[in-house]
């Protein structure tokens, strides 16, 4: 017991010093990191980015988002892609590195912002434990609106943190109107936490931040236009169907994955919290008010996906912290390395990410860089074919992969009038097959996601009987994908 005490005394001394920090703790969170850039093509089934990345190709070549072509999200990622694309082309590596550097950025603020407020083994941990959490490890290797929102609300709570004058203030309110910009939902994590700060400080400054990320929020709904707007909305509280059994039973599941997987969902609440005692010097309000507002959102818009908590990552290092204070005794950081290796060991990072390929899709956007002009429209369920190949897509091309928010739901006449109005040339569906999903739970995916999945699909099968023929069928790991081409009458 006394050589352990010794060994992490040591450690202690050599972690203060702030030139050791810089040689051994960054260079240990980069290593960590560069374990997510390995095999990074890979995976290519990811079809929410297969569509940001067409929508950003899109806005690149002169298209308007929410008007020539249909978006489901606010459009910072989207300017941001169309940016990357004009340097780099349709090079999807230039589009992961840049989430993963993000990952990165927003690693090294949690190591910087827990060494201050905690020490910098804690900080080194608790960062080290945000890379390998599964959500982060897998948003970090795709081009979403997901790493985008996090590692900005992120930078705004650590400009916050460090002093509260009027240049963090500017700054923060910067970062969290950015990350309104990535996607709706950090616009009520933003104010939870800014009232939260009210509530701790007695600050009226944060009251500026909140005025300027509830604009934020009016400006990202406004210019989606009137349809766009209600769309958006409703799909965000989706309250019709609250009562169904299939609802509530679908969401008990949910829950009960949570539990299983994230045991500090339930160890933290009924253990932890009488620990650290709900008080104005740490983040335990402020991390219950995220679990709980997290949990109800995700039950009013039905949006029963893992990757939406992606927001209690943070949570979980904020009580994790708060935990490592209450902790004086040598014990601190033997608890530490079993906390963040329980948690790693119970619900490990999705490794088959880095060893999984399948190249059906790549075939694909061959044979169709073989066979098309740049004349030619293709509707596709992902994205990643027309980004990949360069061949034109419809209105709702991005929108078909990223899900029935802006418009209603997808049916057959909607697509088949798109179709006859948009003179498209190829449709490319997904048939047979259960794709492999990094998340690693079932109820995670759907298949009304796809343009199998669309309402009253044997009418829309029947019109492309008699409208296309079949010319292609590519068979992968994942689903079995068919290529439809227009006939001449």
């Amino acid at each position: 017991m006394f050589v352990v005490s010794e060994y992490y005394r040591l450690i202690e001394m050599f972690l203060k010093c702030d030139r050791q920090k810089l040689f051994v703790c960054y260079p240990l969170i980069v290593l960590v990191w560069a374990i997510v850039l390995v095999n990074p093509l890979g995976f290519l089934y990811e079809d929410d980015e297969g569509a940001y990345l067409y929508l950003s190709a899109s806005v690149s070549d002169g298209q308007s988002i929410y008007s020539d072509v249909l978006a489901a999200k606010p459009p910072l990622l989207f300017y941001i892609g169309a940016l990357i694309y004009r340097v780099f082309g349709s090079n999807l590596l230039a589009f992961r590195y840049f989430a993963s550097l993000l990952g990165l950025i927003a690693s090294i603020l949690i190591f910087k912002l827990f060494s201050k407020k905690n020490e910098p083994l804690v900080g080194l941990a608790l960062s080290v434990a945000f890379i390998l959490d599964p959500l982060v490890f897998t948003q970090m290797r795709f081009f979403r609106t997901d790493i985008l929102m996090l590692t900005t609300f992120f930078a705004g709570l650590y400009f916050i943190s460090q002093q509260r004058g009027w240049r963090e203030i500017i700054f923060s309110g910067l970062f969290f109107s950015l990350s309104v910009l990535s996607r709706d939902d950090a616009f009520v994590y933003s104010s939870l936490l800014l009232l939260y700060f009210i509530y701790k400080y007695n600050d009226r400054k944060y009251w500026v931040i909140i005025a300027v990320i509830i604009g934020t929020f009016a400006i990202s709904l406004f210019t989606r236009g009137e349809h766009q707007f209600i769309g958006s909305v409703s799909q965000q509280l989706n309250i019709s169907e609250i009562g169904h059994s299939s609802r509530i039973e679908k969401y008990i599941n949910f829950l009960w994955y949570l539990i299983r997987t994230y045991p500090v969902w339930w160890i933290f609440p009924l253990i932890v919290l009488p620990i650290i005692r709900i008080n104005r010097e740490n983040f335990s309000i402020f991390s219950i008010l995220i679990i709980a507002t997290n949990i109800i959102m995700m039950f009013l818009s039905n949006s029963i996906f893992i990757r939406y908590t992606i927001i209690t990552v943070l949570v979980r290092l904020f009580l994790l912290s708060d935990l490592m204070n209450v902790i004086k005794s040598k014990l601190k950081y033997p608890i530490i390395i079993i906390s963040i290796a329980l948690q790693i060991a119970i619900n490990p990072p999705p490794i088959l990410e880095l060893v999984y390929r399948d190249s059906s899709i790549i075939s694909v956007v061959n044979h169709l860089k073989g066979i098309s002009n740049k004349n030619d429209v293709l509707l596709a369920d992902y994205g990643y074919f027309n980004f990949l190949s360069g061949v034109k897509g419809t209105s709702i091309s991005g929108y078909l992969s990223g899900g029935s928010v802006n418009s209603g739901e997808i049916n057959a006449a909607n697509l088949i009038s798109v179709i006859e109005h948009e003179n498209v040339e190829y449709i490319l569906i997904h048939s047979e097959g259960r794709v492999y999903y990094p998340y690693g739970c079932e109820i995670y995916y759907y298949e009304p996601h796809h343009i199998k999945g669309v309402k009253d699909y044997i009418r829309f099968e029947e019109y492309i009987e008699t409208k296309f023929s079949l010319v292609s069928t590519f068979y992968g790991s994942g689903p079995v994908f068919k290529l439809y081409k227009k006939t001449a009458h």
